[in-house]
């Protein structure tokens, strides 16, 4: 039935039998009209004439012709002499309803609430009265005629004179009518205008009620509102016992088997960012999403990615005296397959090369720089060795790649190749890959060199058709984003043969000597050529976002973040990762299939193309969509790589830390020589192999790194201020992930060396997808504000023991730098003070030892998620690095200075001043030094201002 429907006059029903029950009519509701009008409550003791002057007067009134609508409510008893059958009497289509006069007059406000009448139950109400009217007419009538005799002509039952006394009588009777009516009406108002007053005083005094004045004249009452209580204000209480419930089945769900399926599909083809092979393997993930049900939208961009000449690889070559020997073919060599099981390997898995390589060929001597690390080249220099027009051997470690390879152009270096040494990648030569995990002499581990993150020539913009190309491919190179110079990596068996052939000066420095069976010299006479055949082109990538929608609070999410992009087949980095989250999509789909449940707040499950290239999805996602990223994320959870069975590695903000923490204490450890030695958690491992934590004095928290790069989640946390971590499992005590970016990362590999039994892809699932659901389905965001109170403590103490040791203070003036030390240092004791009130109202909620309204739910998530927002420099932490800009988290350009890797908004300029030469280099230094102290303690301030609990 409708809320409301159309009351129309119809006749009166015919005669119906006295009532036998009490029917109900609106509580406070005005006695029915006729009640009124004839002066009594029943009517039962009027006369005759009286009662067909009241007849006359309802049967001509327009009042009971009049059309309203009425609404459901409550019910009181109906008065007993009321003659009412059947109220619930379903042709209730069209009825005449009739009001008091004095209430329908025009222009009379008519006193309503809020609460809804019932339109069938006052509309036979009306019938009814009527229908005892009629009764009781007819009951009091000569010989009981029928309605119509008792009004014939006056001339065919009276004479003259009885005209006149009749008329009299009338006259009399209808005087004394009038009287009663203005007697009634009267009272009438006066019981109107009290209930107003009532109703007035009542709102004011408590509020309990609403009265509204309504001008409607089809719609009127006198009923005081229902207090109700705004869902707003309801106390709401964890439900820990449930919560725990709905984990312990979703962890329940997992099945090793089906992430080993998911892995062999993902890795069965080599699948560069760019190339058709990545784009049909999104496409296949897009429809994975999207048969489980998921909301799936994919990002596609236009960037420029760089490719090797798989026809024509790399190659090195030595001058003979009389032609050029080949040394390297830039190829590997590994022929045993059928150990593999059939393993299929095309040409292109056996190519090395580094992306964004100058193309081009080089002659000239080798200079061999150890790692390539600053540290490295000065060495060099000490020694009057110069790599100006020399090719520099450098190899793998100690920094990024692209870092040993501007080191080496910067002063004047024509080329360079890296290698890996068997001393850092392989711990028996007899046992190598696929005897065991360890690096093969054929490998050589592929990367890239660019020194950006995302599409260099859009930097800030997302790489959209509209977007306008502001760098060209000569100008990267020449700003230093690209390398000039060719690069090659090779294998330790070709970097042996080179080092063979040197007969220069011998490194005497213990950590320059690896573990070739040759000895390691800085220079030779040997001249070699080195071609780099390479080519740059845009490219198309494509991201893939799937959402599983919260119940309470959908526009917030979680996301659970890995990129697809692998340089060959890519089974351990990313696909290890890849596999495990599709795995976790199952689990709640599947969870959600069977009980309906649904987190509190969105899961998101994101996939990013050319991760590998430089961060290059995940960038452009965080430009295009920045500002509703920051709006609606409430955390970015990112697996790039599953690589050992032992331990956990973790980087993230101190926001994360216990709910970190808390996850891994309830995930079983899948390594079975792990529970031997009484470590049956994967908290338990994480605490033996790593104990020395972030937090002063605080044993709890094991070793979490900064989250300031190495995946997808750094431009999260560095561009838009999200909270993130990044987590891997590894091999401990020794670092076993030694195939890194080779041809060698297969299925194979992970069955037979990682994960035979399948339960270590299954154990960082139940971590990942415990972390993301504790995140996401607590009342209160279970954020640790406290430590970061204290880790911003622990990192001040290190800044300004940093600070005075180099003698900045010195630098800059006392009277200067200590009141820049003390402001800085009240700011973070004051961040500090104000997070432990609000941790005590996180804990205590989430525990379910306290209640909390929705009001001041929404309050205190709202400021949690813009605490970290609140470290975010608009304009990035100083003039030349807007790319970077958390105050505290943005990386450094170096870390020569052993500061710890915080700050570098100071520690950056603090490196520049210490090796600047002229006076005015200087002093801009200092100043922007002086600007870094300001910009750190104005976002500390910032943040502190969410935790100020005011109108809590």
């Amino acid at each position: 039935m409708d809320d409301e429907m159309e009351f129309s006059y119809s006749p009166p029903p015919p005669p119906m039998r006295p009532l036998t029950r009490t029917p109900l009519i609106p509580r406070r509701f005005p006695y029915p009209e006729e009640y009124s009008i004839m002066g009594g409550e029943g009517g039962g003791d009027d006369d005759d004439s009286a009662d067909s002057s009241t007849k006359s007067l309802l049967r001509e009134s327009s009042i009971h012709r009049r059309d309203f609508s009425l609404r459901q409510s409550i019910y009181d008893p109906l008065p007993h002499s009321v003659n009412s059958n059947n109220y619930n009497n379903s042709d209730t289509s069209s009825f005449s309803a009739t009001l008091l006069h004095s209430m329908n007059r025009p222009g009379t406000n008519k006193l309503t609430a809020s609460g809804l009448y019932s339109s069938s139950l006052i509309a036979n109400n009306n019938d009814n009265i009527y229908q005892h009217h009629q009764h009781r007419q007819h009951s009091h009538s000569p010989q009981h005629q029928p309605q119509q005799q008792l009004f014939q002509s006056h001339h065919s039952y009276f004479t003259s004179e009885q005209k006149v006394t009749k008329i009299l009588e009338e006259s009399a009777k209808s005087k004394s009518f009038l009287i009663k009516f203005l007697f009634g009406t009267v009272f009438i108002l006066i019981l109107i205008i009290t209930s107003i007053i009532i109703a007035g005083i009542g709102v004011m005094l408590h509020g309990n009620y609403k009265c509204n004045i309504f001008d409607n004249e089809n719609e009127s009452s006198d009923i005081p509102k229902k207090k109700r209580i705004s869902p707003y204000d309801e106390p709401l209480w964890h439900q820990v016992e449930q919560q725990e419930a709905i984990s312990s089945h979703l962890m329940s769900l997992f099945n090793a088997e089906k992430i080993r399926q998911n892995l062999r599909w993902l890795s069965k083809d080599i699948h560069v960012a760019g190339t058709e092979e990545q784009l049909a393997l999104m496409d296949r993930l897009h429809q994975e999403y999207e048969n489980l049900g998921f909301d799936v939208t994919p990002y596609e961009y236009e960037v420029l990615l760089n490719y090797p000449d798989y026809e024509h690889p790399n190659t090195i070559h030595l001058w003979d005296s009389l032609d050029w020997e080949l040394i390297s073919d830039g190829k590997a060599k590994f022929e045993e397959t059928e150990k593999l099981g059939g393993e299929n390997f095309d040409e292109r898995s056996k190519v090395w090369w580094n992306a964004y390589a100058n193309n081009g060929t080089t002659i000239g001597n080798i200079v061999y720089a150890n790692y390539g690390t600053e540290e490295d080249y000065l060495d060099l220099e000490k020694q009057n060795i110069s790599l100006r027009g020399k090719i520099a051997l450098v190899r793998y470690g100690g920094v990024f790649r692209g870092d040993k390879a501007q080191g080496a152009e910067k002063r004047g270096a024509s080329g360079v190749i890296i290698y890996s040494d068997p001393a850092d990648f392989v711990i028996n030569a007899n046992a190598t890959f696929p005897e065991n995990i360890w690096l093969p002499k054929s490998a050589a581990q592929r990367g890239t060199l660019l020194r950006t993150v995302g599409d260099p020539q859009t930097p800030l913009f997302p790489s959209k058709d509209y977007t306008f190309r502001e760098f060209s491919e000569d100008t990267l190179r020449s700003s230093g984003i690209l390398p000039t110079i060719p690069v090659m990596p090779i294998g330790y068996e070709d970097a042996e043969k080179i080092m063979k052939v040197l007969d220069g000066p011998e490194a005497t420095w213990a950590r320059w000597r690896g573990s070739m069976p040759v000895k390691y010299r800085l220079t030779g006479n040997a001249v070699f050529r080195l071609d780099v055949r390479s080519f740059s082109q845009k490219r198309k990538i494509k991201n893939i976002v799937a959402i599983f929608r919260g119940s309470e609070e959908p526009d917030r999410f979680v996301a659970l973040t890995n990129h697809v992009d692998a340089w060959v087949k890519g089974a351990i980095d990313p696909n290890t990762g890849t596999a495990t989250q599709l795995e976790i999509a199952r689990v709640v789909k599947e969870a959600f299939d069977y009980t309906g449940w649904r987190p509190r707040r969105s899961l998101a499950f994101c996939l990013f193309d050319a991760e590998e290239f430089g961060l290059i999805g995940s960038t452009e996602f965080v430009e295009e969509m920045l500002r509703s990223i920051q709006a609606r994320a409430v955390a970015i959870i990112n697996v790039d790589n599953i690589n050992g069975n032992s331990t956990l590695s973790v980087k993230a903000v101190p926001l994360l830390y216990r709910a970190i923490v808390k996850a891994a204490g309830k995930i079983g450890h899948p390594n079975p020589s792990e529970i031997q030695n009484g470590r049956p958690t994967l908290l338990d491992s994480w605490r033996f192999y790593s104990p020395k934590g972030p937090l002063p004095g605080d044993k709890s928290v094991p070793s979490i790194g900064l989250p300031s790069s190495g995946s997808d989640h750094q431009r999260f946390i560095i561009y838009a201020g999200i909270p993130v971590a990044d987590i891997r499992i590894e091999s401990a005590p020794i670092y076993t992930y030694m195939l890194y970016h080779t041809m060698y990362e297969i299925p194979w590999t992970v069955e037979n060396f990682l994960d035979p039994s399948g339960e270590v892809l299954v154990s960082a699932g139940k971590l990942w997808l415990e972390l993301a659901f504790s995140l996401s389905s607590n009342l209160v965001i279970p954020f640790g504000v406290d430590d970061y109170g204290l880790f911003l403590g622990e990192q001040f103490k290190k800044l300004k023991t940093n600070l005075i040791y180099l003698g900045i203070d010195t630098i800059i003036g006392e009277k200067t730098f200590l009141p820049m030390m003390k402001n800085l240092g009240k700011a973070i004791t004051d961040f500090h003070q104000l997070s432990r009130a609000f941790q005590q109202i996180i804990s205590s909620t989430n525990s379910g030892d306290r209640s909390l309204t929705l009001k001041q739910i929404e309050m205190l998530n709202s400021r949690l998620m813009s605490i970290e927002r609140a470290f975010i420099l608009d304009y990035g932490i100083y003039p030349e690095r807007s790319f970077q800009r958390h105050s505290i988290f943005s990386s450094l350009q170096n870390d020569d200075l052993n500061s710890g890797g915080c700050f570098a908004l100071i520690i950056d300029p603090v490196s520049h001043l210490i090796i600047a030469e002229s006076d005015l280099e200087k002093s801009e230094w200092i100043k922007a030094i002086k600007m870094g102290f300001t910009r750190l303690q104005y976002t500390i301030e910032s943040a502190t201002q969410f935790l100020q609990l005011d109108g809590f």
